[in-house]
């Protein structure tokens, strides 16, 4: 990834955001802290907190792939298990996707993989709070593996937690993506896919 360090400008609403990266796990913090070491010395010497923020944003954060999750989704339960009706992008298009699982991730990922016919499962997932407050953002990494044991982490920040898990999932799943050779299947009855709720 190519930054281009004098044209990043960070949101006055986003000053608070970079506490959250002293939160995050110790494997994010490793291989952030390599990614970031990738800009010459010259240029990461005068790296101040905004501009860290910035890359890590870029990195992490942007929806800018062929998968994106569209911020809408409806959960069903049945005391035991989640059902879940999700909106994404893929490469341009917009699907609405099911799942079902033991939480709302487990349903989403489910979702994921019958849409793309991939194996990929949850091997954890964290929820923490940026500060205390109802109304400040959560952040939250996901750790998604493929059925080759390939490892990818994904992370977001959101007000609703819940938002945070989907976004964190989508980015973990779409960066093994290349690496599992999934691809979306084409869709069902009314642009429909997965299990769960017709």
């Amino acid at each position: 990834m190519k930054i281009q360090f004098e044209n990043i400008n960070v949101p006055e609403s986003q000053s608070h955001t970079p506490r959250a990266l002293t939160d995050l796990p110790p494997q994010f913090q490793v291989a952030f802290a390599e990614m970031i070491q990738a800009p010459p010395k010259a240029v990461r010497k005068d790296l101040s907190a905004d501009v860290v923020w910035a890359i890590f944003h870029a990195e992490h954060l942007h929806s800018g792939g062929a998968l994106r999750f569209l911020d809408s989704y409806r959960q069903w339960t049945d005391g035991e298990h989640v059902m879940i009706s999700a909106y994404l992008e893929v490469n341009g298009h917009v699907r609405q996707v099911f799942g079902y699982g033991r939480e709302l991730i487990d349903a989403y990922i489910s979702a994921l993989n019958y849409t793309f016919q991939t194996e990929i499962t949850l091997i954890q997932y964290e929820e923490r709070r940026v500060r205390q407050g109802d109304t400040l953002p959560s952040i939250v990494h996901a750790e998604l593996s493929d059925s080759n044991g390939v490892i990818a982490l994904g992370v977001s920040v959101h007000v609703d937690a819940s938002i945070a898990t989907l976004y964190a999932a989508t980015r973990a799943f779409e960066r093994l993506l290349p690496t599992c050779g999934g691809h979306p299947r084409s869709p069902g009855l009314m642009g429909y896919d997965g299990i769960g709720p017709r």
